[in-house]
C-alpha cells in the first residue's frame, strides 16, 4: 500500500488498517485493489482523481436512483409552486428566484418562495416589478429569504427591463433554438445575478435540466461552486491545498480546481459534472456543515480534513 499524500509504502493486513502510519490520512481501496493516487500537484493543489470518482459513483447511484441517503429526496429548487411546466410562468419563477440566491439558505428561500407565488404571482411579472416601488419590491424579496434584497431590487428591476426589451417578457426566448452553453454564457452577461460561474451555472442547470433553456450542450455545465461544495471537496481530499492557499473559493486558482476535480470524476463515472453538484450540496449542507458523519454514505472514503475551513466564501487552509 502506498499512501496516496506521503507516499510512505507498507502492508496493510485488513481494513480496518486504513490510516497511513506516517501522516494519519485515511487510504481509500479503489475497486481494482490499488490504493487511491493523487494527480501531480499544479502548486497550488493535490487533486485525487481516483478518490473523486469512488464518491461521485457512490453519490451519482444513490442520488439517481433515490436509494440510500438520497431515498425520498428531492431538491428545494425542484419542488415547484402549481405552475404548468415549461410555461413562460414557470420560466419567470425560476429566473427571479436563482437571481437571489446567494448566499442564503436555499430551503428557506425555495419554501418560501413557493408560498409567495401562490399568494402573489403577479410579483413575478416583469411588468408589475417595474412598476412597484422600491421599498415595496425590496421588502417582497426579502420575504422570500434572499440575504441581500436591496441587491436584488436592483437584479429583479434590470432583468425585467432586459426581459422585456429583448426578449419579449419571457426568459425561455433566451434560447428560441438550441445554443452552447459558450453562446449563453455572452447572452446572459447583460443580466445582473443570473451571470458569472456560482449563480449562472446553477441557473443553466436548473432551466436547462428542466426544459426551459434549450442548451445543446447541457452535460458540460460544471458543478455550481459555493461554500458547501467547497466545504465537501476540501473536506473529502478529493482536493488538497498545497502549503498556505486562502481567497475566495469563486476566484482562480481555487473555483477552476473544484470544477476539475468533478469534471474529472464525472467523466470516469460517465455522467454530467452537474448531476454531482446536487448529492454534494445535499451532504454538504447537512453533514459537512456540522461535522456528522455517520450518516453520510461515503464516509468510509472521507478523509476529513476538518482542519481546512471554508467560512463564507474563503478558503482558509
Amino acid at each position: 500500500m502506498i499512501c496516496g499524500r506521503c507516499g510512505a509504502e507498507f502492508d496493510i493486513i485488513n481494513m480496518s488498517d486504513r490510516f497511513c502510519s506516517k501522516c494519519g490520512t485515511m487510504l481509500s481501496m479503489a475497486p481494482s485493489g490499488r490504493s487511491t493516487q493523487r494527480t501531480k500537484n499544479d502548486g497550488s493543489f493535490e487533486y485525487n482523481i481516483e478518490l473523486a470518482t469512488e464518491i461521485g459513483t457512490i453519490l451519482h447511484d444513490q442520488f439517481s436512483t433515490k436509494t440510500g441517503y438520497f431515498k425520498g429526496h428531492v431538491m428545494p429548487e425542484y419542488i415547484m409552486p402549481n405552475i404548468e411546466p415549461g410555461s413562460r410562468e414557470l420560466a419567470l419563477y425560476y429566473t427571479y428566484v436563482l437571481s437571489v440566491d446567494y448566499q442564503t439558505d436555499a430551503h428557506r428561500l425555495w419554501s418560501r418562495s413557493r408560498t409567495q407565488y401562490e399568494r402573489h404571482p403577479e410579483m413575478f411579472e416583469p411588468e408589475v416589478i417595474l412598476g412597484t416601488p422600491d421599498e415595496e419590491l425590496r421588502e417582497f424579496v426579502q420575504s422570500l429569504g434572499a440575504r441581500f434584497p436591496s441587491n436584488g431590487v436592483n437584479a429583479w428591476k434590470t432583468i425585467s427591463k432586459i426581459l422585456l426589451s429583448r426578449y419579449d417578457g419571457d426568459p425561455r426566448n433566451l434560447t428560441m433554438t438550441p445554443i452552447t452553453t459558450e453562446e449563453l454564457e455572452r447572452r446572459l452577461d447583460k443580466f445582473p445575478y443570473i451571470r458569472g460561474k456560482k449563480i449562472g451555472t446553477l441557473f443553466q442547470r436548473v432551466m436547462g435540466d428542466l426544459g426551459l433553456l434549450q442548451i445543446s450542450d447541457l452535460d458540460r455545465v460544471d458543478v455550481a461552486v459555493d461554500l458547501q461544495v467547497s466545504r465537501f471537496t476540501f473536506y473529502t481530499g478529493a482536493l488538497i491545498p498545497v502549503g498556505s492557499v486562502s481567497g475566495s473559493v469563486q476566484q482562480s486558482p481555487i473555483r477552476p480546481a473544484i470544477e476539475k476535480i468533478w469534471r474529472e470524476a464525472a467523466r470516469n463515472i460517465g455522467t454530467s459534472p452537474w448531476k454531482l453538484d446536487q448529492p454534494i450540496w445535499v451532504i454538504a449542507s447537512n453533514q459537512c456543515t456540522h461535522q456528522m458523519c455517520a450518516p453520510c454514505p461515503i464516509r468510509s472514503l472521507c478523509e476529513k480534513h476538518f482542519e481546512v475551513q471554508v467560512q463564507g466564501n474563503q478558503l482558509i487552509s
